[in-house]
């Protein structure tokens, strides 16, 4: 069965606000094999209980996210945010405008095909200068930087340079962003925006 807008929304309740989901003590019979499945979410849940549970961290998404599980399937949650206020699952990746993986309000979320979305990513927590695309080359000693971008659904790697100290470094990166329209939230460190505020 492919999940649809309508039974996600009589299984879940979404707070395009708040941006979270809670699942619906009246979900329909229908939803479960028998008596006794709808028995078991019933006893798992409360109501108003918030839906899903955050994605480890890995290399390749250093920040956790929420995911939900429904039809036997694990889904992030804003995908499932986008198909309950839209109607559909979108084609392109989900851009987290404010690059808060787990702040899934409808505000914060838009299409973005993947050159975009690589345009307006945090920076890793274990990056060496706390700067995409900016490290420290042991070798030379100096500071390294490089770019990259999609061009024509291939990517295409820039050599920037090495460079004496890491303003120097971080200048031309960040003047190569600029060149390439990079968004302004671009290398921010997710933890950092959010235990500033």
């Amino acid at each position: 069965m492919q999940l649809t807008q309508e039974y996600l929304k009589e299984a879940l309740h979404y707070d395009p606000e708040m941006g979270i989901f809670m699942w619906r003590e009246d979900r329909p019979e229908s939803h479960f094999r028998d008596w006794r499945g709808r028995n078991g979410f019933l006893k798992n849940i409360k109501n108003g209980l918030r839906a899903g549970s955050l994605k480890p961290a890995t290399k390749r998404n250093p920040n956790p996210y929420w995911v939900i599980g429904l039809l036997n399937k694990v889904y992030p949650a804003h995908r499932l945010a986008w198909l309950y206020v839209y109607g559909q699952f979108p084609e392109e990746d989900i851009d987290h405008i404010n690059l808060d993986p787990q702040d899934n309000r409808i505000s914060n979320l838009r299409l973005s095909i993947d050159k975009i979305n690589h345009k307006n990513r945090s920076c890793y927590k274990n990056s060496s200068s706390n700067v995409p695309g900016v490290s420290w080359n042991s070798k030379l000693n100096k500071w390294q930087a490089e770019g990259q971008e999609t061009v024509d659904g291939e990517r295409k790697r820039y050599y920037l340079g090495v460079h004496k100290t890491l303003f120097d470094a971080v200048a031309v990166r960040k003047s190569w962003e600029l060149s390439k329209g990079y968004s302004e939230n671009h290398g921010k460190r997710v933890d950092k925006i959010y235990t500033e505020e």
